[in-house]
């Protein structure tokens, strides 16, 4: 574990990426093989060598995945709230064949918030007022990093998360 400096990358991709609406993916800061955690963007699939392949992978990929987010959602915000760097071993005959090659280097898990307002379904008040319903929730992501840079970060949501509730 590379303490302080993999912490330093992890705080800029949530505070500096997905915690400015205006963010973006600075050079340097994605592994050329990061692959999105997001079902509809990872386009997984089972090369003929037997490994799990990412069609999208790199800068492009985690662009695409903020997009996601932030296309469907103009007012998406996430907030970062914890930090916990995790040591990281994984022992080869622990994990299916596929799976190797992604669970490599230092892992770092995050505590988050995020919310938006839906992009449609509203809800009545006390006063009989119609305003736009907001979604969110809490949750954690585990990121490993590689080489000093971002290799994977899944989200795990308290409940299915927001896209699901747009639509996603």
């Amino acid at each position: 574990m590379n303490g302080k400096s993999d912490l330093d990358i992890v705080c800029r991709l949530f505070t500096g990426v997905w915690g400015d609406p205006n963010g973006v993916v600075p050079d340097g800061l994605v592994h050329e093989d990061y692959w999105s955690s997001e079902p509809s963007l990872a386009g997984l699939g089972i090369a003929p060598d037997g490994m799990l392949e990412a069609r999208i992978t790199g800068i492009e990929a985690l662009t695409k995945e903020i997009a996601l987010y932030r296309d469907r959602l103009s007012d998406f915000t996430l907030t970062m709230k914890e930090v916990f760097p995790v040591a990281s071993t994984v022992a080869a005959r622990d994990v299916a064949m596929w799976e190797e090659r992604r669970l490599v280097g230092d892992v770092v898990v995050v505590s988050w918030t995020a919310g938006a307002t839906h992009p449609t379904a509203t809800i009545t008040t006390r006063g009989g007022q119609q305003i736009a319903a907001r979604v969110g929730g809490e949750g954690v992501s585990v990121v490993r990093i590689v080489d000093g840079r971002i290799h994977s970060a899944n989200k795990y949501w308290e409940g299915d998360g927001i896209l699901p509730e747009i639509g996603g």
